[in-house]
């Protein structure tokens, strides 16, 4: 069954079948706030709001075949209310381990702590951009859905993030 259908029938009274979603997404999306908080309590309580949230609010998702989307989006937004309340910073981004063009400079600890770090110093958009892309392998226009910009602004974003990466990469090489 597809998240539309499960989502079709837990709006007509079978909610049981709302854990079939959770169980779906639970541990990517737990992963993937997990790499933005650092925090593994934190983590589990922020992923718990979402989905708790989503479920209040499983009505109004517009377009139930994009359930991920309105749950991610739903994470991220948990995730920055988490930060302004802490006021902590990302202790450890996300790391380009897809084979990327990037990835492939990255080859020793060294280089991947200065790489953590540089993903850590991009501006947020560029930063969850890539988290989205290369680790949880949205396509741009969920991207663009999840951190509220359109499909060509979260390309635009990705691209100037690996642009960043590879100066800051080479800056680094030239030590």
């Amino acid at each position: 069954m597809d998240d539309s259908e499960i989502i079709g029938k837990v709006l007509q009274g079978e909610t049981e079948l709302y854990e079939t979603l959770v169980r779906r997404y639970q541990v990517r999306l737990y992963y993937w706030v997990l790499k933005m908080v650092a925090d593994q309590d934190e983590a589990e309580e922020i992923c718990q709001q979402a989905f708790v949230s989503v479920y209040t609010h499983l009505g109004q998702i517009r377009n139930p075949a994009a359930f991920s989307v309105f749950l991610f989006r739903t994470a991220l937004n948990q995730t920055r209310n988490y930060f302004r309340s802490r006021q902590k910073m990302v202790a450890d981004p996300p790391e380009l381990a897809d084979g990327s063009s990037v990835s492939d400079e990255v080859s020793d600890a060294d280089t991947r702590f200065y790489l953590h770090r540089a993903i850590e110093e991009l501006p947020e958009k560029q930063r969850l951009a890539v988290s989205l892309r290369v680790v949880e392998g949205f396509g741009f226009s969920e991207i663009g859905r999840i951190i509220g910009t359109t499909a060509n602004s979260a390309r635009v974003n990705f691209h100037h993030a690996i642009r960043n990466l590879r100066i800051r990469l080479s800056e680094k090489n030239e030590l």
